[in-house]
């Protein structure tokens, strides 16, 4: 996630390079994300007719790099209804839960799984799923189905970490709460110094209520980028901005620092 570069900003550590840039310096240790990566591998999405346009790449192929890394250095959904998406959930928490216990067979001690954010309040999905019933939307003017959703899995993520800590008795695995970090950045939007008047709003994008067309994504010739983009949670209706990013990683290190057992 982007907030980890403020993370290990704040941490005192550099930056990580990507794992696919084959000349870097890996001495510090291995990028191995994928934007847009999914939990689950790409033939079990398809399987249940989802496809991805932004990545095939998932979670098992970003471990399966970090395997290769070590050998190396070691010698050794879309169109889908919410009750079919939540269907899914079972099976895309398990796939976590086994990177972690991966992980952890590499000798990782403290780990940190992120839940996910109140995706009924991004642009791109307010714009997919915009309603015209008022109680379609909660007081943050966000969707409440797409955030019951969020909390679904959010849940069932606690559930297998609490599992996880019982049988990995010297490692610490604890929950990154994404999602009760980002409405307090949407609460306290004017006191962090964003216009309230576009938290929902993206700044690179064009048209609508959300300034967000999936047919002309940020990038795309002709799509603007508004002129301080300091002021604006959203950045391309998917991700955020780096102020917005810097906030929610602030709250996230206030949170999981006592949990992790460790200090800065």
């Amino acid at each position: 996630m982007y907030s980890c570069t403020f993370i290990a900003t704040a941490a005192g550590l550099p930056f990580l390079n990507p794992y696919k840039n084959y000349n870097a310096d890996f001495r510090h240790g291995v990028n191995f994300a994928v934007a847009g990566a999914t939990a689950l591998p790409a033939e079990a999405l398809a399987e249940n007719n989802i496809t991805s346009e932004i990545t095939y790449s998932s979670l098992n192929v970003q471990l399966d790099w970090m395997s290769a890394h070590f050998d190396s250095i070691c010698d050794i959904g879309a169109g889908k209804s919410i009750e079919e998406v939540k269907s899914l959930v079972p099976s895309t928490v398990q796939a976590i839960q086994n990177a972690a216990r991966r992980v952890i067979s590499y000798g990782a001690v403290r780990v940190v799984v992120p839940g996910n954010f109140p995706i009924g309040c991004l642009p791109c999905y307010l714009n997919i799923f915009q309603s015209s019933d008022s109680t379609a939307y909660d007081d943050n003017k966000c969707l409440k189905d797409l955030n019951e959703l969020s909390k679904f899995y959010n849940e069932q993520l606690q559930q297998a970490i609490t599992g996880l800590n019982k049988e990995f008795k010297n490692a610490v695995i604890t929950y990154g709460d994404y999602y009760n970090a980002f409405e307090w950045l949407l609460e306290n939007a004017d006191y962090l110094g964003f216009d309230s008047s576009t938290v929902q709003i993206a700044c690179c994008g064009i048209g609508g209520d959300y300034n967000f067309n999936p047919k002309r994504l940020c990038g795309t010739l002709g799509v603007q980028v508004c002129q301080d983009p300091n002021k604006f949670v959203s950045w391309d209706g998917i991700h955020f901005t780096q102020e917005a990013y810097k906030h929610i990683s602030e709250w996230i290190m206030d949170d999981l620092l006592p949990k992790l057992q460790c200090s800065l």
